[in-house]
């Protein structure tokens, strides 16, 4: 299966959040399953860390690359098909 994680359920899976479900825990914790994040994830994080809008238990420098590459996430490359307006 391939899964496209958004920018909360990343968070909550770094943190050990309960608010993430376990459904939702086991199909990103699975090899079998293909992980996706989108380049957007980490801006909106980093915005969203200097407004102070955002806390997070682990450093951004931890979170970005080290867990999302060692649990195996891949970002999505961004396209001009990404950016246009529909």
């Amino acid at each position: 299966m391939r899964l496209l994680v958004d920018t909360n359920a990343l968070i909550w899976f770094c943190e050990g959040n309960p608010a993430l479900s376990a459904p939702a825990r086991a199909a990103m914790e699975d090899g079998a399953n293909e992980r996706f994040i989108s380049h957007a994830t980490p801006w909106e994080m980093a915005i969203k860390l200097s407004l102070g809008k955002l806390q997070l238990q682990s450093d951004f420098a931890v979170i970005f690359p080290g867990v999302v590459n060692a649990n195996g996430f891949a970002m999505l490359p961004p396209s001009f098909e990404h950016y246009r307006a529909r």
